[in-house]
């Protein structure tokens, strides 16, 4: 009896014994593993989302600190941190801070390469402002592009950045085609010009700009009366405006190359050509390096088509213009290409508020990010910035006219 119970007691501690070696298998069917997606609760959230109240997201910008067009990147990057400066000030971004790394890539499309991997894979940044025209930035693009990195760049010059089909660039700018197509239309229409001459540099700018101005032009039956290109490192316009000269050319149009070389073009061309020729081309003639090497004199009468101007006396572009100066040392009006990356910086900070805390660190966060930045919009200085599949975000700009005090103002029409 005695050795029965012994045996019952071994079979029942047996028993025991093994369904403790069951609960403790985790061998449970597919619908009762925990779901990664999904909180113990049982609510739906996503991983990325369990994050500090606020983050730090690092951002860059590349362009030309150093080299002939210094200058023209000095104020672009004072017109990002004044956006910068406000958003703080404001509270605007609801869940993130920002850390700008700059980089400098000389102007060059081979170090625009390096520039880019070492933001984009050294520096950990998540959004790029880059680079300043479109030749180099075309070079960064790729980068940016394999690491899935939002790019906003300042230059619409090329065709070739709309048409790439990469899906992580955003122009904060109108592009030249519209650009262009303005002020063709204010030369044929407003002035009544139809002897029309055009200067253009012999690079991918300067012949994207001639493109641009001839396809406008063919809407009005128009034809340019001669066309005569110069290279970048080119100081005398002698033999191409002797050329306008003699075909008859009353109205210039200058687009690309350094903007150094805009005063000498201005100032032959009134010598060469006649002291009443209309002058114009494109936003580089509100450039600070542009206005700083000329005298008010020399600037009157020039017109060029811009998305902004200093002349606007909104509320929002007269803070802007005092928050610049603060920055800049040499206190310089700041001219339309600086408020680009202004108005760029507001665009992905609203991205970022539309998009919620998310983790900055998750390898998913620039495409989270590239997603918000496709849906978002923002009524900027420039106008409404409404990202388009291609990456172009606006679709309009003004004239702009130099008066007799050098100063620039809006043209009516």
């Amino acid at each position: 009896m005695v050795k029965m119970k012994r045996v019952l007691a071994l079979l029942l501690a047996a028993m025991m014994l093994l369904g403790l070696l069951a609960a403790c298998s985790g061998d449970t069917t597919p619908s009762q593993q925990p779901d990664p997606g999904t909180s113990e609760q049982g609510g739906e959230e996503n991983p990325g989302t369990d994050v500090p109240e606020r983050q730090t997201l690092k951002i860059g910008i590349a362009t030309c600190f150093t080299g002939s067009g210094a200058r023209g990147a000095e104020t672009q990057l004072y017109g990002l941190e004044a956006a910068l400066n406000q958003i703080e000030e404001s509270g605007y971004s609801k869940y993130y801070d920002f850390e700008l790394i700059k980089g400098d890539d000389q102007y060059d499309a081979t170090e625009a390469v390096s520039i880019a991997n070492k933001l984009v894979y050294q520096d950990g940044v998540k959004a790029v402002f880059g680079h300043l025209n479109a030749v180099v930035t075309l070079a960064g693009l790729g980068v940016y592009e394999e690491a899935k990195v939002p790019c906003f760049t300042p230059s619409g010059s090329s065709d070739k950045v709309i048409d790439s089909g990469y899906q992580y660039v955003y122009l904060c700018v109108p592009q030249d085609r519209i650009i262009a197509s303005s002020l063709m239309d204010y030369l044929v229409n407003d002035m009544g010009e139809t002897k029309i001459g055009i200067l253009y540099c012999n690079n991918d700018q300067g012949q994207s700009w001639l493109n641009f101005c001839e396809e406008a032009l063919a809407e009005y039956g128009v034809e340019f009366v001669d066309k005569q290109t110069y290279l970048a490192t080119d100081n005398d316009f002698t033999g191409q405006l002797l050329s306008m000269k003699s075909n008859g050319v009353e109205a210039l149009v200058i687009g690309g190359g350094e903007v150094s070389q805009r005063s000498i073009m201005v100032q032959q061309a009134r010598q060469l050509i006649s002291e009443d020729v209309v002058i114009s081309g494109d936003a580089n003639f509100s450039n600070a390096t542009f206005v700083s090497v000329t005298e008010p004199e020399e600037r009157e009468g020039i017109v060029y088509p811009a998305a902004w101007s200093p002349a606007f006396t909104d509320e929002q572009s007269q803070q802007y213009i005092e928050d610049y100066l603060e920055l800049d040392p040499l206190k310089q009006t700041p001219g339309a290409v600086t408020v680009r990356f202004y108005d760029g910086m507001y665009l992905l900070a609203t991205a970022l508020n539309n998009m919620g805390p998310y983790d900055v660190n998750a390898e998913d966060f620039t495409e989270k990010l590239n997603a918000a930045i496709k849906e978002a919009s923002y009524d900027g200085l420039q106008g409404t910035l409404d990202p388009q599949e291609n990456g172009e975000c606006l679709d309009q700009c003004y004239i702009v006219r130099y008066n007799a005090e050098g100063e620039e103002e809006l043209v009516e029409r």
